[in-house]
Formats: structure tokens, sequence, C-alpha cells
């Protein structure tokens, strides 16, 4: 059995989104990877986590921790949101605003880049 507990948290360049590529074609999911950087935004961002939720795919978030600090805010909140509808077996949820199928087979994966992380607490 793999330990998956930390996952997020390995330095780059050991393979933690072809792990969780790897675990969902053993699943038979259907994973997309997504590399977060600056350019993406809560409206873009919405939209991915509305098409994952109603067509039950996994969506992993490369290198997380490059979005900027008030859209990481945002996501939060709608990442709670998805997560509470799947803990609680809802059918349906509300992101942004938008009554969203939810799709019980879904799931959010985020990896996160040891190298900028060291930055960020360096900072504070």
């Amino acid at each position: 059995m793999c330990d998956f507990e930390n996952i997020s948290e390995q330095s780059s360049l050991q393979g933690k989104t072809e792990t969780v590529k790897a675990l969902g074609a053993a699943l038979g999911r259907m994973v997309l990877v997504f590399n977060c950087d600056e350019t993406f935004d809560f409206t873009a961002m919405t939209r991915i986590f509305i098409g994952l939720c109603q067509c039950g795919a996994w969506g992993c978030f490369d290198e997380f921790n490059r979005l900027e600090e008030r859209i990481l805010s945002a996501i939060s909140q709608q990442i709670l949101t998805i997560q509470n509808g799947l803990r609680d077996s809802r059918r349906e949820s509300v992101l942004s605003g938008k009554n969203v199928k939810l799709d019980s087979r879904m799931g959010l994966f985020i990896t996160v880049s040891e190298i900028r992380l060291q930055s960020l607490n360096n900072s504070m």
C-alpha cells in the first residue's frame, strides 16, 4: 500500500503528479493536470472546478502555490465547498452562485513546489 499522506510536500522531481496520474489510471479515472501559474484567475479556476464536478474527473493542480495569494484564498473556499459536498454525499453544490451537479467520483489533488514554499516562508 502506498502512503499518500504527504505527497503534496515532497520536493520537486519526486513524481507527485506522476503518482496521481498512475493512481488514476490504475482506478480507471480520467486525470486532468493543470500547471498553475500567475495567469490562472478566479474565473478560470471556477470553470475548471465546475467541469470536474460535473464530469467526475480528477484534477491535479501542479505547483498550486504559484497562484497569487488573493486567488489562493478565494479558491480555497471553493475547494472547501466541494469537499463538504462530497463528504455530505450531496448531488449538487453551489460554486460562484451557480448550482453545479456534483459527481461523487470527482477528485482534487494539489501539489506544491518546495522551492516556492521555502521562499514564501522566508518572506514571512
